[in-house]
């Protein structure tokens, strides 16, 4: 057990040290850089950063919390796509979209860190996802931040 719980501290940790990564390597780009697109017909550094923000705000945070007090919950079905095409802001300030993640990372990790170390194994419901664990959305939330932190070239 006490394997199982360093393991979960780890993560906590990794996600911390994510967020600053995020802000260190972003504060690299010049103006010009965070509108480039990353490659063909791909996001520009502020799109991702925006999707960063919206999937840590809009679904891992929002289904962890729901999973958190409820008893398995139906989880609700984020579509980043739509979101994006109808929310994205070209004008919003790069320091506003970090807060929001850094402010939603923050959140997440409040919520599993000030819960029983049991909260780790509630589940919810999820359309496409099915039944899964508040340990497998936060390694999910992991994961997909490392992701993006690899393709804007973040060490």
């Amino acid at each position: 057990m006490e394997e199982l719980y360093a393991y979960r501290q780890q993560m906590v940790e990794q996600a911390r040290s994510q967020v600053r990564r995020l802000r260190a390597g972003i504060e690299q780009f010049d103006l010009a850089e965070i509108f480039t697109p990353l490659e063909d017909e791909g996001w520009s550094a502020h799109q991702v950063l925006v999707h960063m923000r919206d999937m840590e705000q809009h679904a891992f945070l929002v289904r962890v919390e729901d999973m958190l007090q409820h008893n398995q919950p139906d989880l609700k079905y984020f579509d980043e796509g739509a979101w994006m095409v109808e929310h994205y802001d070209e004008h919003e300030p790069v320091e506003a979209i970090l807060a929001g993640f850094e402010q939603a990372s923050s959140q997440l990790l409040e919520a599993v860190e000030g819960s029983d170390p049991q909260c780790w194994s509630r589940e919810g419901r999820h359309p496409t996802q099915g039944l899964r664990s508040v340990q497998w959305w936060f390694e999910y939330a992991l994961r997909h931040t490392e992701e993006h932190l690899e393709q804007l070239s973040i060490d």
